[in-house]
């Protein structure tokens, strides 16, 4: 089973549509949105609850409510509370916005911090063997089964972005002077966008886009690729 952690509601609405009108996936989804890492734990971490949702599910979507810093959190406690618990390898995908912030800056944080991790006598009895391989972050229990493989994706600057600049396209609104986003906030934009094609369902807005357009439009673009070939 593979897990994608990602930023917030938003984020979590738009994979769970993706995945499931794209052609080229084939996958069972739980998604939690909106959660916190406390319900994460209960609900799909611990043993008898993991074993449920490894053998019902291939994919878990989860949201934490839009937090920052989930990478330094959230991200190490999941690779912990699992590693050397289930005999399966395990897939955690990390899908953060990039907010302008090149990759390899964002890369370099996950990665200072998943070292840490790897050392921390608090967090294992006996330190797991860690190592990188192509942008792949690898932890093994030393004498257990089961593995750990962790990979960070981001989104170009992020969700929101993508909903807008993707729906004002398809709806030749791209010029338009109340939707420039250029000028105002994302969230903003599609906020009025809601309201003035969905009911104010910003939801809506997002399954809409995420069927509709989105999945044709950047399933060829490098970040969608990784999140569909990763999970």
């Amino acid at each position: 089973m593979n897990i994608i952690i990602c930023e917030g509601t938003n984020d979590v609405l738009f994979f769970e549509e993706m995945f499931n009108k794209c052609p080229k996936m084939n996958k069972k989804i739980y998604s939690m949105i909106g959660r916190t890492f406390n319900e994460l734990e209960t609900k799909i971490l611990e043993d008898s609850c993991f074993n449920y949702y490894n053998n019902e599910y291939d994919l878990v979507i989860f949201g934490d409510s839009g937090k920052p810093g989930i990478h330094e959190k959230l991200f190490p406690d999941v690779i912990s509370d699992l590693l050397g618990t289930h005999q399966d390898e395990i897939g955690i995908l990390l899908v953060l916005d990039d907010d302008g912030v090149e990759y390899g800056d964002l890369y370099t944080k996950v990665q200072k911090t998943l070292g840490l991790l790897a050392t921390n006598k608090r967090k294992f009895q006996k330190l797991p063997l860690y190592c990188e391989k192509d942008g792949v972050f690898i932890f093994q229990k030393v004498g257990k089964y089961g593995c750990i493989k962790a990979k960070l994706i981001t989104v170009p600057q992020n969700i929101e972005t993508v909903v807008v600049r993707t729906y004002l396209k398809h709806r030749n609104l791209t010029n338009s002077k109340k939707y420039n986003f250029s000028k105002k906030s994302p969230h903003i934009v599609m906020k009025e966008l809601a309201e003035d094609f969905f009911d104010k369902d910003i939801a809506e807005l997002i399954r809409f886009t995420a069927s509709n357009f989105a999945i044709y439009d950047i399933e060829n673009e490098d970040w969608a690729k990784s999140l569909l070939i990763y999970s």
